[in-house]
């Protein structure tokens, strides 16, 4: 039996290229991911669509304004004979008709040996816009050695209370993808990383290694990543791993494995490209623009994931009344999307216009914070975690600042110092010398000091750092001591 059906749905930010203008809108993204049902000998297929929001025309461009469209999926065999066809609506806010915004479905089928047919036709409602794709679909012939190579832009491992994938993820065991009909890496911040998810089905215990390379359009090797062993019980097991692409040049690449288990080899490939640094601001701004709307509009074109990276540094700025506590992996999108919205509407201080200018400059300080300090020997710690993040996001830009390069021992700091009713000053000192800095001594009760730190600058950076806060810094050390 054939069955088709919409899995999950949600709105993907920033994964196509934008749209230039006077060019055709972007065209349906479609990929197809195929996997192995041992217990029912069938082939199940995973297609991803992605549909830009720019090719459509919204009802009005007020704030009811909605993106109004008809989505078909019709499977057909090798004959052409209809095996299924199903049609639903869709909305979305017209506040989402942006370059490189989209609507996002995960469709899923279960097809036997053979050739098939998947065509997608996606119906605007208000300008009569027809996008039709067309994705050709093969079933297993037989029991595959391996599915096909998945990649994606995030993954991550669910938790025991992480029961649901959020819309736009797909779960395979206990491990989460973010699925994208096109994978498009950046040579920005933490959108560099190329994650991948290979499952293998051995029939017996088995052993052998995966090799991985990542390969041009021609085929032509770029980076060639040292092969791995794997081992698997009966019935096969998981391949996953992230590869950091940082200094890739901008194109189209894919990814190629090679499995080789019993003395046979199995390839799979899969597409991804990545970006240039250009295009990757460019989108970032747009992202600034489109956003910097109504608190209800901002949230709602937010995946569950940006969702939780919305909430994340709210602790930075929180009350014990906004109750923070509550937010949990249980909560539904539109419980976090009502959250958020609470969250910032108790702090906007401008009720008779549409933007939040609180949360507007909250989020734009949470960008910049990830520009400037993210940390360049731990790249998976963004720029707002680090102790350097937090302080500016809290304070702003300081109103003078100290910078000393390392000299002979001593670990290079700076000292950020801030003018107003209560003097404000922050001490960081970088003790890796890869400008990983971390707040050692301050006067703001809000935030720990370190014991101790004077003896990583020395008495020379005491008295460098005192003169320039106006402190006595070599005494105050010694009657430490």
């Amino acid at each position: 039996m054939k069955i088709f059906k919409s899995f999950a749905a949600g709105v993907l930010l920033w994964a196509l290229p934008a749209a230039l203008a006077g060019q055709s809108p972007p065209a349906l993204a479609v990929r197809a991911v195929r996997f192995w049902l041992p217990e029912y000998g069938q082939t199940v297929v995973k297609a991803f669509v992605q549909i830009p929001y720019v090719a459509l025309t919204p009802t009005n461009t007020g704030p009811s304004g909605v993106l109004s469209y008809r989505i078909t999926v019709r499977v057909a065999d090798s004959t052409g004979l209809t095996l299924m066809q199903q049609t639903w609506a869709k909305q979305a806010p017209a506040a989402a008709r942006a370059p490189g915004v989209s609507g996002f479905e995960t469709l899923e089928c279960a097809v036997a040996p053979g050739k098939y047919r998947l065509e997608l036709t996606i119906d605007d409602s208000v300008s009569g816009t027809r996008i039709d794709r067309m994705v050709d679909l093969q079933g297993f012939a037989g029991h595959p050695a391996a599915s096909d190579l998945m990649v994606a832009p995030r993954m991550r491992i669910s938790g025991a209370a992480d029961t649901i994938p959020v819309q736009g993820e797909l779960r395979r065991g206990n491990t989460v993808l973010t699925a994208a009909a096109e994978v498009q890496l950046a040579p920005l911040g933490d959108r560099t990383k190329l994650y991948y998810y290979l499952e293998a089905y051995s029939t017996g215990p088995d052993s052998g290694a995966l090799a991985l390379e990542v390969q041009d359009e021609t085929g032509k090797s770029v980076v060639t990543i040292p092969p791995r062993t794997v081992q698997f019980a009966a019935g096969g097991g998981v391949i996953r791993g992230q590869l950091d692409m940082t200094g890739l040049p901008e194109g189209r690449y894919r990814l190629h494995a090679g499995l080789t288990l019993g003395g046979q080899t199995t390839e799979r490939l899969a597409p991804f490209q990545m970006g240039s640094l250009e295009v990757a601001l460019a989108q970032e701004e747009a992202r600034r623009t489109v956003l910097m709307v109504s608190d209800s509009g901002y949230f709602s074109v937010m995946s569950g994931d940006q969702l939780d990276e919305a909430f994340a540094p709210l602790s930075y700025i929180s009350t014990p009344d906004d109750r923070l506590a509550v937010w949990s992996s249980q909560l539904s999108i539109q419980a976090k999307r009502n959250f958020l919205t609470g969250f910032w509407g108790r702090r906007d201080q401008s009720l008779d216009t549409p933007k939040n200018e609180a949360r507007e400059t909250f989020y734009t300080s949470i960008l910049t914070a990830n520009e400037r300090f993210t940390d360049r020997q731990a790249r998976s710690r963004q720029g707002w975690r680090t102790d350097m993040g937090r302080i500016f996001i809290r304070n702003g830009e300081p109103t003078e600042q100290l910078k000393r390069a390392q000299v002979g021992v001593a670990a290079p700091y700076q000292v950020w110092r801030y003018a107003g009713a209560k003097d404000k000053w922050y001490i960081f000192v970088d003790r890796t010398n890869f400008g990983s800095y971390e707040l050692v001594s301050t006067n703001d009760q809000k935030e720990p000091s370190r014991p101790g730190w004077e003896g990583q600058v020395g008495p020379d950076a005491l008295s460098d750092i005192g003169r320039f806060l106006g402190i006595d810094l070599v005494r105050r050390s010694r009657s430490v001591e």
